[in-house]
């Protein structure tokens, strides 16, 4: 005899694979679930009413980005460092980003550069903490854009991901003053990619970086 039970309709597995992988990565960029906090497969599938399968994949593909630690027997959990990797990390970005810029700005398009600009406008009109360090992500990925190795593209953005927590507190401790400094240095930035100035650009990249790093390191833990 046929149930009447409707079947559980699935979206195509990539499909359904992208979109548990995007909510869960706003979740964790945005603070929903802090560093350390704990994400059950089974949760996700019941939440999306999807099998594990997709899910599963969802979680592999954020702990490549360097977002979640999976253990086995134990699941996934969001990635957290400790100031010692905080400060290498940073030590490695004030390394590679710098030559991101460099070999992103001959790169870039009119269209990158208007983008840009356009960012750096709603950075200093933001009036919260997350609508601030979203913009800020999206104004330094745009202005790698050009960058012609996609493996500097995918270090940088995996930098982001396993400080993204210490940002957001770094940010809900900063001075007017310090909020002003950052967005001069964007300023700069985007009159060095109109002008193709490699060196200045690195050299605004790598201020911006150490100045970042330095205040993280004089924070409490």
């Amino acid at each position: 005899m046929a149930s009447n039970t409707p079947a559980k309709r699935e979206a195509p597995r990539q499909t359904a694979h992208s979109s548990v992988a995007d909510v869960l990565r706003a979740r964790i960029l945005d603070g929903h679930y802090p560093g350390g906090a704990r994400i059950r497969q089974e949760d996700v599938a019941e939440e999306f009413r999807l099998s594990r399968i997709p899910v599963r994949e969802a979680l592999r593909s954020l702990e490549a980005e360097g977002l979640l630690i999976i253990e086995p027997r134990r699941g996934a959990r969001v990635a957290s460092v400790d100031r010692s990797e905080l400060e290498q990390i940073y030590t490695l970005r004030a390394a590679v980003e710098p030559l991101a810029i460099r070999q992103s700005i001959p790169n870039l398009e009119a269209a990158d550069i208007a983008e840009m600009e356009y960012l750096a406008g709603r950075m200093e009109e933001a009036e919260d903490i997350e609508s601030f360090l979203a913009i800020d992500r999206r104004f330094h990925l745009t202005s790698y854009r050009g960058v012609r190795f996609p493996l500097i593209v995918q270090l940088v953005e995996r930098f982001w991901n396993t400080t993204q927590h210490y940002r957001r507190s770094l940010a809900e401790n900063r001075t007017p003053e310090d909020f002003q400094l950052a967005h001069s240095d964007h300023r700069l930035l985007i009159q060095t990619a109109r002008d193709g100035n490699e060196d200045v650009a690195a050299a605004i990249v790598t201020r911006h970086i150490e100045r970042t790093r330095d205040s993280l390191m004089k924070m409490p833990e």
